[in-house]
């Protein structure tokens, strides 16, 4: 889910800056709220000419765009957002929201790669562990289910929903760790001892 973030004026040295970013902020948040996401763009866009690191500005122009369907537009604000805070609650919010524009245009290794990032700023989002186990299956689909005995599964009904989703979200995060440790691996390894790719058909 996409949360706008509310600028309070902080203080600083160019005080005219602040108060028109701040000003901006809650036009900009106003339009959004209003579902009047052009204007809503417009009042970010200002912020974000005058400020290149407005975190604020460019998290806020990122949802507008968002739902505007503009996605490559939204992609660059979130990690420009991501890439301009030491904050690790917007910059997972950034990365979360990075991975849902990337969903949308389909690309779900960068969304992987998105959410994850997201998941070790924030390892306790159940929204994003829930955006990435459905990446990762689009990526890698499970294996079919065999069906051979229809009274096997007479006599053992299905998990709930809710908790087929809870062991699928685990089963993904371990998959993520274990990606991680082969990634560490290859890093450790001199570059002389790495195996050759195999070809790619």
């Amino acid at each position: 889910m996409k949360k706008l973030i509310f600028g309070a004026l902080l203080a600083s040295p160019i005080f005219l800056t602040a108060q028109s970013e701040h000003r901006g902020l809650i036009d900009g948040n106003s339009f959004y709220k209003n579902k009047d996401y052009d204007k809503a763009v417009a009042e970010y866009e200002k912020i974000v000419q005058t400020n290149k690191s407005s975190v604020k500005g460019l998290y806020n122009l990122g949802n507008s765009r968002y739902e505007k369907k503009e996605y490559d537009k939204a992609i660059e604000h979130y990690r420009a957002a991501a890439e301009s805070t030491k904050d690790d609650k917007i910059k997972a919010k950034a990365y979360h929201n990075l991975g849902n524009a990337y969903v949308k245009k389909e690309k779900f290794k960068e969304a992987v790669d998105a959410y994850k990032s997201s998941l070790r700023l924030n390892p306790s989002d159940i929204d994003t562990k829930y955006n990435l186990a459905q990446s990762l299956r689009r990526i890698q689909p499970p294996p079919p289910q065999e069906n051979n005995n229809q009274n096997n599964q007479d006599k053992n009904p299905p998990p709930p929903e809710e908790e087929k989703q809870k062991d699928e979200i685990d089963r993904m995060m371990d998959m993520m760790d274990n990606e991680d440790k082969k990634t560490q691996e290859n890093k450790k390894n001199p570059p002389s001892k790495r195996r050759k790719p195999e070809k790619d058909w």
